[in-house]
């Protein structure tokens, strides 16, 4: 998905992406419609969920649907309170201690297919990871697609001036588009 900021060379680096490829590709709002059925009624499972949900929640704010991100749980988290005795948590230590195949770093699928193995892990060594799911189930966020948010028809009152139309137009608009 090509970011709404320009990717520094370290992270191309990290990425083993080129500047070529990120500025081809589609837009966050381009594949929206294909991201949708993934994301609600999903609880949304990351390493540094954190970050991704930084990242998801400026996505959605250029959609104006910011409100809706939804339910994350974080295997980084997770880690440390299963793994106390461990030194580090991140998912390159973490898939080296627990034997988990993880070839491809910093890559799409190479870190979610890892992350699931992990979240699989620490749900056999503790009962904390599926309590969370179930708890975390009862909350889902049913996530509207841009056809949902369309602007409802306003109506003028005959009895109302022409300026407070405009005002009210206005303040709607505000409140329910990018602007």
């Amino acid at each position: 998905i090509k970011p709404p900021i320009e990717v520094s060379k370290k992270i191309l680096g990290m990425t083993r992406l080129t500047s070529n490829q990120v500025s081809k590709a589609p837009t966050f709002e381009d594949l929206w419609p294909d991201i949708h059925p993934y994301l609600s009624n999903r609880i949304f499972v990351a390493h540094y969920a954190h970050f991704e949900n930084k990242v998801l929640y400026k996505e959605f704010l250029q959609l104006g649907i910011e409100e809706y991100l939804p339910r994350s749980l974080c295997t980084h988290e997770l880690s440390k309170k299963i793994l106390q005795e461990l030194p580090k948590h991140s998912l390159e230590f973490l898939t080296s201690h627990l034997k988990i195949s993880h070839p491809e770093s910093h890559q799409a699928l190479g870190d979610v297919i890892p992350t699931v193995e992990l979240l699989k892990k620490l749900s056999q060594i503790s009962t904390f990871p599926i309590e969370e799911i179930q708890r975390m189930r009862r909350d889902i966020v049913t996530i509207p697609t841009p056809q949902d948010s369309a602007l409802a028809p306003l109506v003028r009152l005959r009895s109302e001036p022409e300026s407070h139309e405009v005002n009210a137009i206005v303040e709607h608009l505000r409140n329910s588009s990018k602007i």
